[in-house]
């Protein structure tokens, strides 16, 4: 079992970012036209808002909890990236924590 838990509204529960991820592995790429905005404390970066809130947008009756499960975790995956590509424009150096590296299904995202 991680040691790494998140509490979540997808299985009202606890769960570990590996459960997260097995879930969000079993749907394909785009997660069906779900989309999360991960802006639930405001955005800090690289747009600087505070107002901003985070958000599902495209959910339908079809819509399952791997569905979410894959979308947070592009959600995620893509903010990171607009950050990444923030700190490249400005000759920064960028390096990844372990637990970074475990999430299985953020690299597969298509970017």
């Amino acid at each position: 079992m991680s040691p790494f838990r998140c509490k979540n509204l997808l299985w009202g529960a606890e769960a570990s970012l590996r459960e997260m991820d097995a879930a969000a592995a079993t749907v394909a790429s785009g997660s069906n036209g779900v989309l999360f905005m991960p802006h639930l404390s405001g955005e800090r970066s690289p747009f600087t808002d505070a107002g901003v809130r985070g958000a599902f947008v495209g959910l339908s009756a079809a819509s399952s909890r791997e569905h979410l499960a894959r979308a947070v975790l592009e959600g995620v995956a893509f903010n990171f990236k607009a950050i990444a590509h923030s700190l490249v424009r400005r000759n920064a150096s960028l390096s990844f924590t372990s637990r970074a590296r475990r999430v299985l299904v953020m690299p597969t995202a298509e970017w």
